[in-house]
């Protein structure tokens, strides 16, 4: 409970008899007050201080610590410059304490208060602002040139004694992990996790939130946040890489405290720390006596309970029956901006609910751009642990409220071959070229092999934690744009079988090496491809969904040379795997971002008019810029009956 000490000090009252009220004296250094001012305190309370004015504000200095760290020092430059914007005054900046009689208005960090408490006080001749932090110095600051200095009159408002306290009760009086005082300690990232030390967001933000409650609450003061380990020191050493979603852990151990988990649950591990460890609950006030803890070794392991609503066989049973009804179509989205900065699909979840009030209900990653064979890597795979514990995190927490997770892989192509450099194109050339990539034990093959490997690593991190995925390998397969499509260009083109081959032998990696039976296994294609949508096809066995990507450019192509209708003929459930406005559709605004003519309420009209016509639509997925939420008009598409959200699906779950 934060408790607001206001001192108001009281007149001397033989003073006031003896100079009377307005008047100001000094007799050894006692002063009779010339007023009072009132001002608003921190948590907006009213505060009343006597002052004696000193109309001379230009005779003061102002002081800091010869060895004050930077930011104090730049805090007194900015104090100077503020008051001389107020009043008129340009002080002195001093690194040395006058004697008695010098006026000053000294500035410094106090260790023995709190970091978020300061105050503001006044003795022979000199104001001290003092504070328990850098970022409460600087309130202390604010405060008094806000309230004591005056502009018109260029004259200081000094206060007879103290001014203004703030300062907090907090929890505990003394705090102890193993006999170490909790202040020794310093937050650090557990490195074994990384291919690289890679000081990551998570880590940082988990300590920046303890920090908080430790200086506010707990004890006053904040920990070091630290980049690299003190061998010497006392550390709280954060992992947040674990892949195992629901779990985590906290160990006291030799001394150090361990708080374990994934990207999601790193935070139940830290709030057990602290309401069961440490015994402080949200909300708790501090008592009359601070409490004193000392905390011994000890290990404690739990989950965060998360379960997925659903099995592959209830999934496939959902897309039958979207595939088979007009009034249900499952929404989606991927979800990046661009190829070249990874995939946030808690970012993307909450854009779909702040743009339309729900979230589409499939989201789509793409990991290809971390693999060896993007050039801007040098041969090195960049998809470290955390990013995968992120991934796999969002992931699974997506699915478990509902939703469905899916991936498509732009994978590198092994020959680096591609005229425009991008990973994802060029060319292999023939069947040869594909016969030598899938034989065992060729340094092609080991290529091949770590192209996919990232893809496939998230499918089956997924996979172990309970979520089935929608996995799109080689699509638009029946185009000319990618290494992997039929088309190879230059007269080359790929046949059925060497791409079935490929399909196969990806299938083979995911479902017996790796040991993944919930993965479903989505045969995509493109309208106004090279060859025929069914050219590839690897066989009903190899295939659960299939689909077209489309692009449109306003007149309604998507069952162009009956591409759509000659893929529902497969007897799969059929889906628009990407759609959206064609780049013909696009249009540069005054401040250069680009829109699209074609709107979320065009994308709506254009599935019914599809369901009107007996073509089936399973799912949507829009794509990069064109996505639900970026489009005019995504409010409408997501609340219109038909359209199934991911809070739609957890219902539909709910009651299947």
């Amino acid at each position: 409970m934060k408790r607001f000490i206001l001192i108001s000090f009281v007149l001397v009252l033989s003073l006031l008899a003896l100079f009377g009220c307005g008047e100001s004296t000094v007799t050894d250094n006692k002063v009779a007050f010339d007023g009072k001012v009132t001002f608003e305190g921190e948590s907006g309370e009213s505060v009343s201080v006597e002052f004696i004015e000193d109309k001379e504000l230009a005779s003061y200095t102002l002081v800091r610590d010869d060895n004050a760290e930077k930011k104090v020092v730049d805090l007194v430059v900015r104090m100077r410059a503020d008051i001389q914007n107020k009043a008129g005054a340009a002080l002195d900046i001093k690194t040395n304490l006058g004697g008695p009689g010098a006026k000053q208005i000294v500035l410094k960090i106090d260790k023995s208060l709190g970091e978020p408490e300061y105050n503001i006080t006044a003795k022979n001749s000199k104001i001290y602002l003092s504070g328990g932090s850098v970022e409460a110095l600087t309130k202390a600051a604010d405060m008094f040139i806000r309230n004591f200095i005056r502009g018109k009159e260029s004259s200081l408002l000094v206060p007879t004694d103290t001014a203004y306290s703030y300062e907090l009760d907090y929890y505990f009086d003394k705090l102890t992990i193993e006999g170490a005082d909790i202040t020794e300690f310093t937050f650090y990232e557990d490195e074994s996790d990384y291919s690289t030390i890679n000081y990551n967001k998570k880590t940082k933000k988990l300590a920046e939130r303890l920090n908080e409650l430790f200086a506010g609450k707990l004890f006053g003061r904040s920990l070091e946040i630290a980049k690299t380990k003190n061998k010497e020191g006392k550390q709280i050493i954060v992992s947040s890489a674990s892949l195992d979603v629901n779990k985590y852990s906290v160990k006291i151990e030799n001394g150090n405290v361990y708080l374990t988990g994934s990207f999601a649950s790193v935070d139940a591990a830290a709030d057990y720390l602290i309401s069961e460890i440490f015994g402080y609950k949200e909300g708790a006030e501090a008592e009359e006596e601070a409490k004193t803890l000392d905390v011994a070794a000890q290990t404690y392991e739990g989950t965060m309970g998360l379960t997925i609503p659903y099995t592959k066989d209830e999934l496939l049973a959902l897309f039958a029956e979207a595939d088979s009804r007009k009034d249900m179509v499952i929404t989606g989205t991927h979800t990046y901006g661009d190829q070249t900065n990874g995939s946030g699909i808690a970012a993307t979840v909450q854009n779909c609910i702040d743009a339309t009030g729900e979230s589409c209900a499939i989201m789509e990653i793409d990991v290809g751009q971390f693999g060896p064979f993007n050039l801007k890597h040098e041969g090195e795979d960049v998809l470290l642990q955390y990013d995968l514990s992120q991934l796999v995190s969002e992931g699974t927490v997506h699915a478990a409220n509902g939703g469905i997770m899916a991936i498509v892989i732009h994978a590198g192509n092994p020959l680096m071959n591609a005229d425009d450099g991008k990973w994802y194109r060029g060319y292999l050339g023939n069947d040869d070229v594909v016969k030598e990539m899938l034989t065992e034990g060729t340094e092609l093959n080991e290529k091949f092999r770590a192209s996919f490997e990232d893809s496939v690593r998230v499918v089956e991190e997924l996979s172990k934690n309970g979520v089935p995925v929608l996995i799109r390998p080689f699509h638009e397969i029946n185009a000319d744009w990618f290494w992997w499509t039929a088309n190879q260009g230059g007269g080359r083109s790929l046949s059925a079988s060497a791409m079935n081959d490929m399909w196969k032998y990806l299938y083979k990696i995911v479902t017996e090496e790796r040991g993944v039976k919930d993965a479903i296994w989505v045969y995509s294609t493109t309208f106004n491809g090279a060859f025929d949508v069914k050219y590839a096809y690897p066989g009903d066995e190899y295939v659960d969904i299939v689909g077209i990507d489309w692009y449109t450019s306003g007149k309604q192509e998507y069952n162009s040379k009956n591409s759509y209708s000659d893929l529902m003929s497969l007897g799969k459930p059929t889906a628009l795997t990407e759609m959206g406005p064609g780049d013909s559709l696009a249009k540069k605004r005054v401040d250069g971002s680009t829109y699209y003519t074609y709107t979320a309420i065009d994308m709506l009209n254009d599935i019914k008019s599809m369901l009107d016509e007996g073509l089936n639509v399973t799912y949507f997925a829009t794509w990069v810029s064109r996505t639900v939420y970026n489009l005019e008009n995504g409010k409408e598409l997501m609340q219109d009956p038909i359209m199934y959200s991911r809070e739609d699906l957890a219902k539909y779950w709910a009651e299947n």
